[in-house]
């Protein structure tokens, strides 16, 4: 793969076609070919290479202070429920006596997607 690329650069900068020539005999778009000219330009043959796919953060994430308040109250034995609230999402819910006063504490977070069934042939 990036053997392509790099000889797609070499014959654009040849200047012997035109970019959309080469785009063509490379069977690719022209859309493909001016990203990986911009992304020679701006980075060099390591911009060549394919990028990974995986998301970069990832919005339904427990923060990690929220994880661990939550752990550490299930280690001491704390109450802890998780109860559904509809649409797909799920109370999880802790209680603790700070200070003499009732604090309850609620997080909303979406429930795991349940494989799709199988079609019966």
């Amino acid at each position: 793969m990036l053997d392509e690329r790099l000889q797609f650069i070499e014959e654009c900068k040849s200047q012997e076609w035109s970019t959309a020539e080469v785009c063509q005999r490379f069977e690719i778009s022209r859309k493909t070919g001016y990203k990986w000219l911009g992304r020679y330009k701006t980075g060099g043959v390591d911009a060549l290479q394919d990028g990974s796919h995986a998301p970069h953060s990832n919005p339904r994430r427990v923060r990690e202070k929220v994880e661990d308040a939550i752990v550490g109250r299930v280690l001491i034995g704390e109450p802890v429920g998780l109860e559904p609230c509809g649409d797909g999402l799920w109370k999880l819910w802790f209680s603790s006596y700070e200070l003499g006063v009732f604090d309850e504490r609620k997080l909303l977070i979406r429930a795991p997607r349940k494989p799709a069934a199988k079609a019966a042939k």
